[in-house]
């Protein structure tokens, strides 16, 4: 496959993934190490700042602004990249909790996650947010929540709870985010699953945590695709807009030199 590594800093804790619809700049986050970083696609020029706490996920909209979540909630950066703006906060910085894995559907709701800084069990849950009113919650009573994803076309969220290795699917209500019933979508001795992305065709993309690899996974639950990566944890993706590239960043738990970068793969 052919791999490129495009970070120019190692992360602890690379996350987070966006990319601008107009495919020119790309973001991501390292959770641990407290930085945001822009890229452009064009030149490749990397911008980071560190005015976050724990951030943990990056949102575009359709604007191209960059929303990022974090330990304070959810703020939006303005065009220059250096200062940010409060825009929802709904839990107590001093609760122990801080935001994870979250993305924004078509319509520009953010789905987004709450955990324990310390992974407490139990103690997670998933949000949605219009974007006009208060977050509400949609799902509780996970530990670690990733991989959520929103298919729009049929209605559909996924999420996963690492600790338990397992990708769960629910419908949706369009106009409040409200769930159905709740089930289990896929399960993989490989890995654990990490954040994920859509392509076009409703096909789940995988980052699989601990196991080295992303996998492709059908609307149906049907795994597809096993791509090996040249690190073994792969944390989150995203696809260009013509799904021709697949992004992703990875964790530095090990010394290996490439551990902790971001890579882009031609498809």
């Amino acid at each position: 496959m052919n791999f490129k590594v495009i970070s120019r800093n190692r992360q602890i804790l690379g996350e987070g993934l966006s990319i601008q619809r107009d495919d020119s700049h790309i973001f991501w986050v390292d959770i641990i190490g407290n930085a945001l970083t822009r890229m452009d696609l064009f030149s490749g020029k990397q911008t980071n700042v560190t005015i976050f706490k724990f951030p943990s996920c990056t949102f575009c909209d359709d604007k191209n602004e960059v929303f990022v979540a974090h330990q304070g909630g959810i703020s939006l950066m303005d065009r220059d990249f250096k200062s940010s703006k409060k825009c929802v906060e709904w839990f107590d910085s001093e609760s122990g909790l801080r935001c994870n894995d979250g993305t924004m559907d078509e319509y520009g709701n953010i789905w987004m996650s709450t955990m324990s800084v310390s992974h407490e069990k139990n103690c997670a849950s998933i949000w949605f947010w219009n974007r006009r009113s208060h977050p509400k919650l949609v799902v509780d009573n996970l530990t670690i929540p990733n991989s959520i994803a929103v298919d729009t076309h049929r209605a559909r969220l996924y999420f996963a709870d690492s600790y338990t290795n397992v990708i769960y699917r629910a419908n949706y209500s369009i106009r409040d985010g409200s769930l159905g019933s709740i089930r289990e979508f896929h399960k993989s001795q490989v890995g654990t699953p990490d954040g994920s992305t859509l392509d076009k065709y409703g096909n789940l993309w995988n980052t699989r945590w601990g196991g080295g690899c992303v996998l492709k996974i059908s609307p149906g639950g049907i795994e597809q695709l096993q791509i090996m990566t040249p690190v073994q944890w792969p944390t989150s993706c995203v696809l260009s807009k013509d799904e021709k590239t697949l992004f992703f960043t990875s964790a530095a738990e090990s010394s290996e030199s490439l551990e902790g970068h971001t890579f882009k793969l031609s498809l």
